[in-house]
């Protein structure tokens, strides 16, 4: 994720037959592209015949779609009147692709269309480049033109057929708004929000990487918790001051005083809680389904919040409550990943989103 989504979105018209929009990719694995989820953000005519189509591609020399189909792959195919987030299945047929294979996922209006839609592939007005995954567009009767620039993050989601979404950092998954930013303060109720994780194998946490917005009489805490949801144990916090900043909306390295080991398969929470008087802000975005969030940094890592106290957050204090369809801003940095067969690091299994860091 990054704050750059915060902003205008940009979308693809699709008001005739052949308009076409494309995500460029590399695959991750061997698992074989078959979803794509996106969203249709504005209907101008329903009309009644016509099916958007689904396609996987390879990609010509200058780095557009080719019209080619990768080999015994298939065509999904779904008719689309209304607004809201929407998932084709079918593309993968009997195709095989290798780990870093390029790809296209195409989206084409197909015969006979009479809809006008719009499809988005950018969310927010663009704040940072990423140089792949890309997208590209089409009209029916012009050139593939790719991406110029746009936001560290596409809205779309990529799944295997059995619906599992695939780890392609730079597809965020199709959250339903641009960011949220959530304003509160010590006096708030709750005042302290974050994330749930449970990590896949033993490793370390350094701290977090979070979007803050800050500023005088803003100090806040990162703090982290096992047993969060009942009786929550304390394992590390640390206070910030507020005034200790370059500026709002950006992004805040967070480490705590040293490393926490973490136990595979135990369940965590890091959070930050507000200190000050006045407002932090805290960045979330929303989804419509939890499986784009099942492994976006580790598996179950989704959105935690509770009253925390005044002051300093409270040890154990109230109970957090968990909503599954919402990420927040602060993602764990974590490193001295054990996989149990060699050291080494990196990032943990990722759901289709790119979150989480080594530290």
């Amino acid at each position: 994720m990054h704050p750059a989504t915060i902003g205008a979105n940009a979308n693809q018209q699709f008001n005739a037959a052949g308009d076409k929009l494309a995500i460029i990719f590399h695959c991750p694995s061997t698992d074989v592209p078959d979803q794509i989820t996106f969203e249709v953000a504005a209907v101008t005519t329903a009309g009644t015949a016509g099916n958007i189509e689904a396609t996987l591609e390879t990609v010509a020399a200058d780095g557009t779609p080719s019209g080619t189909p990768v080999t015994n792959s298939a065509t999904g195919s779904a008719a689309i009147s209304t607004t809201g987030v929407k998932t084709i299945p079918g593309m993968d047929g009997t195709a095989t692709v290798a780990e870093g294979d390029l790809v296209a996922l195409v989206l084409t209006a197909g015969a006979g269309w009479d809809r006008d839609l719009t499809i988005k592939y950018r969310g927010g007005a663009v704040g940072a480049g990423l140089s792949i995954p890309y997208y590209a567009t089409k009209d029916t009767a012009g050139s593939w033109v790719k991406a110029s620039a746009h936001n560290v993050g596409l809205p779309f989601g990529v799944a295997k057929a059995d619906g599992t979404y695939l780890h392609i950092p730079g597809l965020h998954g199709c959250f339903t708004t641009n960011i949220t930013q959530t304003a509160y303060a010590d006096a708030s109720n709750p005042d302290e929000m974050g994330n749930q994780f449970i990590p896949d194998v033993p490793c370390a946490l350094v701290g977090a990487l979070a979007f803050l917005a800050l500023g005088t009489n803003r100090d806040y805490s990162l703090s982290l918790y096992s047993s969060h949801l009942a009786t929550p144990s304390q394992l590390a916090t640390r206070a910030f001051d507020g005034d200790h900043d370059g500026g709002t909306n950006l992004l805040r390295y967070l480490r705590f005083a040293a490393p926490v080991n973490l136990t595979a398969g135990t369940t965590y929470a890091i959070t930050v809680k507000a200190r000050g008087t006045s407002n932090i802000t805290l960045h979330q975005w929303d989804f419509t389904s939890n499986a784009e969030l099942d492994g976006f940094v580790t598996k179950d890592f989704f959105w935690t919040q509770r009253d925390g106290g005044a002051g300093a957050p409270a040890n154990p204090g109230n109970n957090f409550a968990n909503t599954n369809t919402r990420v927040a801003g602060v993602f764990p940095i974590l490193k001295k990943f054990d996989d149990g067969a060699a050291a080494g690091g990196g990032l943990v299994r990722h759901g289709g989103m790119s979150g989480g860091l080594t530290g």
